[in-house]
């Protein structure tokens, strides 16, 4: 059963102008280190920046159907799977939110101009 659903889409341009202007400050505001790390091992960190927040204003917008308390960015952190897949992990104060049993769900997508992501929070059987 789907107990809330999200997605966001984004253009790379905006994360790549932010991290321009304010470098490392912009990141720490919106990333986890482990996040950072991973996007700017890449050749383009601002695809996997991207990527990133696309798929957190997802969760985010996931999450409004089972809660609408105070949040910060770095409360939800995207990490990779052994496979690729990516999967989301609530930190702080949003670990307590999600409902027994259930679990959230993501996908995104890039292109070199824009990215998408969409959150499903299911409950589990």
């Amino acid at each position: 059963m789907v107990l809330g659903l999200g997605t966001d889409i984004l253009e790379v341009q905006r994360i790549k102008e932010g991290y321009e202007k304010f470098g490392e400050r912009y990141l720490v505001k919106l990333f986890t280190p482990a996040e950072i790390k991973y996007c700017l091992s890449k050749a383009e960190p601002e695809l996997h920046l991207t990527g990133r927040f696309v798929a957190k204003e997802a969760v985010v917008k996931a999450l409004s159907h089972v809660y609408n308390g105070p949040f910060a960015w770095t409360e939800i952190e995207i990490r990779n799977e052994k496979s690729g897949i990516p999967k989301v992990f609530l930190l702080d104060r949003l670990a307590k939110v999600l409902p027994a049993n259930s679990e959230i769900v993501i996908s995104i997508s890039h292109t070199g101009h824009s990215a998408v992501s969409v959150a499903i929070i299911q409950k589990l059987n």
